[in-house]
């Protein structure tokens, strides 16, 4: 043990030579308490600690634009002799939180996780995130939320908003505009998952009119939802058919007859049947 400066102490574990190699008989301890520190979990290669009533923290420094305070982890199969590459579902980064219950410490009740979302070679490398948390009354932990290698985020419960203007829906990026030629019966092609449609000008109508819109984003099991966004006379719309890659659109006025070219705002909702 070796006193610094300050309060705390460095405790050195014994190192032994073995075969050129040095190999640590326990972990490395920095404690700042009195009392030993709970044993380490195992695998433990540094403990740290502090007094009681006190933050353990690890502070690292950067400075300078290039200097960054920088924490890496890097994972591989095999040995440190010979690493092999990683697998589909290998962890490259775990961050995890252990709590004491009523008698001792269980396992990690939380978990961040980066995760390999395909076997690795040298130019493909894709990736994943998943947050783990431990539902109140139990001991299991179970992934919450995760960010796929194409940047979807999938939930395993409700994802809600609280903000009272934000709320959860599509951003810049997501949607597109369209216009529609030759008749009101004419299709469209707008590949987004929101969007806008201008019909052709054409007098307002009660005799129902159906078009299609194809687009690449909607799935056969998709709710697709319709509101008139202008317009002088007042339309009727409905979805009346949802099919992989396109959906239609029924359209008519309550009674208005003025000549014009309505716009219709779109949202596809993603939904499953199973």
């Amino acid at each position: 043990t070796f006193t610094t400066a300050g309060t705390g102490a460095v405790s050195v574990p014994k190192i032994v030579a073995g075969s050129g190699l040095l190999t640590s008989t326990a972990a490395a301890t920095i404690t700042g308490n009195a009392a030993a520190l709970q044993t380490p979990t195992a695998g433990t290669l540094l403990h740290v600690g502090n007094a009681d009533g006190a933050s353990s923290r690890v502070l690292v420094d950067g400075y300078g634009t290039a200097g960054l305070p920088l924490v890496t982890f890097r994972a591989a199969r095999n040995t440190a002799a010979s690493p092999s590459a990683l697998q589909a579902g290998d962890n490259i980064v775990t961050f995890g939180g252990i709590g004491y219950g009523a008698t001792a410490y269980g396992g990690d009740r939380v978990k961040f996780l980066a995760v390999a979302s395909e076997n690795w070679t040298d130019t493909a490398q894709g990736t994943q995130i998943a947050l783990q948390v431990t539902p109140v009354g139990s001991t299991t932990i179970g992934t919450a939320i995760t960010i796929g290698n194409d940047s979807s985020l999938t939930g395993a419960g409700g994802i809600k908003s609280t903000h009272a203007t934000k709320g959860i829906g599509y951003s810049t990026g997501a949607g597109g505009t369209v216009t529609q030629l030759t008749s009101r019966t004419t299709g469209v092609t707008l590949n987004t998952v929101s969007g806008a449609i201008t019909l052709f000008s054409a007098a307002g109508s009660t005799t129902p009119a159906t078009f299609t819109v194809t687009n690449s984003a909607v799935a056969a099991t998709d709710t697709i939802i319709l509101n008139q966004k202008s317009g002088t006379n007042l339309y009727i719309l409905l979805v009346t058919a949802v099919a992989a890659g396109s959906f239609n659109v029924t359209v008519y006025t309550t009674g208005g007859t003025t000549a014009e070219a309505p716009v219709i705002n779109f949202a596809v909702l993603k939904a499953v049947t199973a």
